[in-house]
């Protein structure tokens, strides 16, 4: 465990009464990386914007971006689970140790906003030239990836939150 850059071993953890036990600050030479799951429920979403008809020139009065893929927002339920750790080598990265973890699974009510790509999307980056080293299928989710920090960088110009309060789930 990790606090103000220093470093502890946590020899004990009762979840019941919710304490730790550390010890440290100490010196290894390994970092550990959680393995974990997250699981996002969404339900009642509502329209951010009013989708655009492409069809209708009139329909994008001031608006120079097409809207295909109109933003929700709604109420949601985070879940995650851990369920282990990795142990690596501090200098070299060289992987050391694989620890699994039963921990109960933690739950938080929330509001979420999401895109559902459209198909006509996923036409377009399908159809792009072909790239032995990477499919489409991978194009796309690395191109979705960087949307999604884009919009938590400029979510805190636009409401009244801070960076380290947005997430995404890659």
């Amino acid at each position: 465990y990790m606090n103000n850059g220093r470093t502890y071993l946590v020899r004990s953890l009762d979840l019941d009464s919710r304490v730790a036990v550390a010890r440290g600050p100490i010196r290894v030479d390994y970092y550990t990386q959680v393995r974990d799951r997250t699981d996002i429920r969404t339900s009642a979403p509502l329209l951010a914007y009013n989708p655009i008809d492409p069809t209708k020139p009139d329909a994008i009065p001031q608006r120079k971006v097409r809207l295909i893929a109109p933003p929700h927002y709604g109420p949601a339920t985070v879940t995650k689970s851990f369920t282990g750790y990795r142990k690596y080598r501090r200098i070299t990265g060289q992987f050391l140790d694989s620890v699994d973890l039963q921990m109960p699974e933690v739950s938080m009510d929330t509001m979420a906003c999401w895109v559902n790509v459209p198909e006509e999307v996923q036409q377009l980056v399908r159809g792009l030239p072909k790239h032995d080293f990477m499919p489409w299928e991978e194009r796309l989710r690395g191109g979705l990836h960087a949307a999604s920090h884009a919009v938590c960088n400029v979510l805190p110009l636009y409401c009244q939150c801070s960076a380290g309060d947005v997430y995404t789930e890659c």
